[in-house]
């Protein structure tokens, strides 16, 4: 552009050093992907009268970096193009049938733009045929929230047991689910048969091994959750079990809301059979760690908590 313009001299920054000293031929371009573009930069550079190469610091290159971002943003063309990037991204591979505005801001993140793109976006979601058979039917009156507070993430999380459902292809009759109270961040595995044993070592290998000893876990009275061996797990890893009330089930309301949001998105993806539910888990377990990880960048969490954190030894272990 500035050579069609006739300019003869041009000043050039940026904030990549390396990208600089290259160009300066103070440092040699050792990746062959990188070399035609340096020696075509070189021949531009040629072409004019003279050329200033300086390095700024990324916070003073804003502008740049955001017209950069919009020259990569790809403008959809008519409304076939659209129903396709908006079908992507809420019903395709890890889509989370989400709600309109969640799907204007994937698609956003995706790179694509359209000027109607919001009211799309909403009107999309609306006609979505499975998000109407499956949509929440909210008959109780609102009522004041009872939270129970985590100070740190995975410093309790919520068990529960989904099921009997449909036997699927793999025998599979439960799914077995795990909710942190601070982060709620979950995790969540298809069962056969729900035994002590099974559960055990469940949070053995969901929990402990993955995101540290927590300081406490919440689970209902029965005997899967409530036993000598369950016991003799949290005496050997020094956590403490807190049972819900047997007048109050529902008390572990966190991971009673997770079950209730993994079935609605696997009945979204599942065949008509309902046999390959075992087998769609981890997707839609995905797309919901996604949302949760949006959140978590949205309250200016960093996501390291949750994946990098880490973990928490009770004392004993470390003598």
């Amino acid at each position: 552009m500035a050579l069609e313009l006739g300019i003869p001299s041009l000043i050039v920054s940026g904030d990549s050093k390396l990208v600089i000293n290259q160009l300066l031929k103070e440092y040699e371009v050792k990746k062959e992907d990188l070399v035609p573009y340096f020696r075509y930069a070189t021949i531009l550079i040629d072409k004019f009268d003279s050329v200033e190469l300086e390095h700024v610091p990324r916070e003073e290159n804003r502008m740049a970096d955001a017209l950069a971002n919009l020259a990569i943003t790809l403008a959809l063309q008519g409304e076939e193009e659209a129903a396709q990037a908006m079908d992507k991204a809420h019903s395709g591979v890890c889509g989370a049938h989400q709600s309109g505005p969640k799907l204007h801001f994937r698609i956003k993140r995706m790179g694509y733009y359209l000027l109607t793109m919001i009211k799309d976006c909403l009107d999309y979601a609306k006609r979505c045929q499975a998000c109407q058979f499956h949509s929440n039917f909210i008959h109780q009156p609102p009522e004041p929230l009872h939270p129970t507070v985590a100070s740190w993430p995975f410093y309790a999380w919520g068990l529960d047991v989904v099921g009997p459902l449909p036997k699927s292809s793999g025998s599979h009759l439960y799914i077995l689910s795990e909710t942190d109270y601070f982060s709620k961040w979950a995790e969540a595995a298809p069962l056969k048969e729900v035994k002590k044993e099974t559960v055990v070592n469940f949070i053995k290998s969901n929990l402990i091994f993955r995101y540290g000893v927590p300081r406490y876990i919440i689970t209902d009275n029965g005997k899967p959750f409530y036993n000598t061996l369950m016991d003799q797990l949290c005496t050997k890893f020094g956590f403490k079990q807190h049972n819900s009330s047997m007048y109050n089930a529902p008390t572990n309301v966190l991971v009673e809301a997770f079950n209730k949001t993994l079935c609605n998105l696997l009945k979204k993806v599942v065949a008509k059979s309902k046999k390959d539910w075992n087998e769609k888990i981890g997707e839609a377990l995905w797309a919901y760690q996604q949302r949760i990880a949006l959140l978590l960048k949205q309250l200016h969490i960093p996501l390291s908590i949750v994946s990098k954190l880490s973990c928490r030894l009770n004392n004993r272990f470390l003598h």
